[in-house]
């Protein structure tokens, strides 16, 4: 049966019942043909897009259900709220967000939505959800086909097993039938042999018996004199050889008996299993779309989703030793939760565990500045007085790898990811007197970004933009590849910006070197706020990382040998 058509809202509430043809998003009502002229005719309402009833009908139902309106006031939403995600009404600013220091129109945060990168983004992962359900899917009904093989080839195994068994009892049985018979024709034999002999000694008995009778009725005294002799000769014979029978074995009683291997008992009482089953599970492999940490970045600003950032915990790592004063001017959170740190002055690089026991003390000449992971157990580090890039092993402290370069370099980072064979992976350094270099491991794919001035000491980079502080001017400045200014970052609260990192979302953290603090900023350089200050004893902080994966910000001070790591929520 076809679904009946909805009512017009306009009809109906004035009591009469007619059938839409159009839906008006912006009113969200359903509208007659009547009220549909009049709409499209109103000052207010002429320029409301509208759909067709059978575009109305394929919308979700969650979209059907949704309200413009507060729940509380009924009043018309007009704010959107980031630190509460919330939509807001008038009355709802008064009441619930009069303290929030960041509200934005919703006219602005939703205009252009359906084009939006926001959109892009969950488009983009439906697609890749999509593929991977197909992949997986496919996986699991190929799965469920080699897990049936599986099982009919352990009960072929079980069968054969069982053949096998049959085969080696139906053999040891020959073996022991065979025996049997053996013996048991021996021995009968035997006994046939002797029956043979005892039956033709009781003939010839019988015959000397009959022969005494015949002597004591025919022959004369002498003849039965002399026979006797013989008859006694042959008695003497037949006695001798049932004394040889009574003396020996052979009038014994045979008797086939059969005892049972106790090897036999053990498997009848201890072979309870043929063997053990069991399901092993295996990792599959299979190729999936990666899925991206996605922001909503249409519906939740850039500004919404810094302030979702937060210290969780916080604690210190004091750096001793070194003939000279220590200069820390780098540092970088290992995947293990390592932290190394580059000593300037000390010309050492030093890896301590994440409670700051020192692990490795390593000597690196030139002047090391800045430290970035590399891959696996190397580090890339950076250095003042020679003009190449070091890698070095941090559980060995060797030298795998140098790299030269036009000059001597400053701040050192990896694209995000540190994956070194991936296509995209780029090392990044300011570079003296040139701007920044960007090349792969080996110098091979090398490109100059030229020189943006003085007073440019860190770097970071992601997605084909470069990120740099200029604390001269006390500016955090984003460009291309190019060379073009993307925009540029200031406000009071960052003074003499220093180290700067990049999260995995696109928010860019930086130390304020002089306002001792750590400031945090949008990707897009719009929005800010002070996530650590001086409160959290930063003094002149210069070098700053934050890792993605291990929500860890790590801080050092430039001159009193203290490195601050903070476990951040978000």
């Amino acid at each position: 049966m076809a679904a009946s058509s909805p009512l017009c809202d306009i009809c109906e509430s004035r009591g009469s019942r007619k059938d839409a043809i159009i839906w008006c998003s912006e009113c969200d009502e359903l509208l007659c043909l009547e009220c549909c002229e009049h709409h499209s005719i109103s000052k207010s309402s002429k320029n409301h897009s509208t759909q067709s009833v059978d575009d109305y009908r394929n919308l979700p139902s969650f979209i059907l259900t949704a309200s413009d309106k507060c729940s509380v006031h009924s009043g018309k939403f007009e704010f959107f709220c980031p630190s509460h995600d919330d939509l807001c009404c008038v009355q709802c600013l008064h009441d619930k967000h009069k303290d929030c220091d960041q509200l934005f129109p919703l006219s602005a945060v939703v205009h252009n939505v359906k084009t939006s990168a926001f959109m892009n983004d969950i488009e983009g992962t439906v697609d890749e959800l999509r593929t991977n359900f197909n992949l997986l899917i496919a996986e699991c009904d190929d799965s469920m086909e080699a897990f049936t093989a599986t099982m009919h080839k352990c009960r072929k195994e079980i069968k054969e097993l069982r053949q096998t068994i049959d085969d080696h009892i139906k053999k040891i049985e020959k073996q022991i039938i065979d025996e049997l018979t053996c013996k048991y024709n021996q021995c009968i034999a035997v006994k046939e042999k002797l029956m043979e002999d005892l039956e033709k000694a009781a003939v010839r008995v019988k015959q000397t018996s009959n022969d005494l009778i015949n002597m004591k009725n025919h022959a004369s005294e002498l003849q039965v004199f002399l026979g006797l002799r013989d008859i006694e000769s042959f008695i003497k014979e037949d006695k001798c050889f049932i004394e040889h029978l009574l003396q020996t074995d052979s009038l014994k009683h045979s008797e086939c008996k059969f005892d049972i291997s106790p090897a036999i008992f053990y498997i009848t009482s201890d072979l309870t299993l043929l063997g053990k089953l069991s399901i092993e599970e295996k990792p599959i492999v299979l190729s999936l779309e990666v899925l991206k940490k996605k922001e909503a970045q249409a519906i939740r600003s850039p500004g919404y989703i810094m302030h979702q950032y937060s210290i969780k915990t916080h604690w210190q790592i004091h750096i001793t030793g070194g003939k000279n004063a220590q200069r820390l001017t780098g540092c970088t959170l290992l995947p293990s939760g390592d932290i190394a740190i580059a000593d300037k002055n000390n010309d050492r690089l030093l890896i301590c565990d994440p409670h700051g026991y020192l692990k490795k003390e390593i000597a690196v000449i030139g002047s090391p500045v800045d430290v970035t992971y590399d891959s696996q157990n190397q580090v890339a580090i950076s250095l003042a007085n020679k003009a190449k890039i070091k890698f070095v092993n941090t559980e060995t402290g060797t030298t795998c790898h140098k790299l030269s370069i036009p000059s001597t370099s400053y701040g050192i980072s990896t694209s995000i990811g540190n994956d070194p064979h991936h296509s995209d992976y780029k090392i990044v350094t300011r570079i003296k007197d040139y701007g920044f270099l960007i090349t792969d491991r080996a110098g091979k794919k090398g490109k100059v970004v030229e020189n943006q001035g003085d007073a440019i000491l860190y770097v970071s980079y992601k997605d084909e933009k470069l990120y740099f502080t200029k604390w001269d001017t006390n500016k955090v400045i984003c460009c291309d590849l190019s060379g073009n200014i993307l925009w540029e970052f200031m406000n009071d609260i960052l003074q003499k910006p220093c180290g700067i990192s990049l999260a995995d979302d696109g928010n860019i953290f930086v130390a304020g070197f002089e306002s001792n603090n750590i400031v945090m900023i949008s990707e897009d350089g719009k929005h800010s706020r002070e996530l650590v200050t001086e409160l959290d004893s930063l003094n002149n902080p210069a070098a700053i990382h934050f890792n993605s994966v291990l929500n860890q910000l790590a801080v050092v001070n430039l001159n009193d040998g203290i490195c601050n790591v903070f476990e951040i929520n978000r």
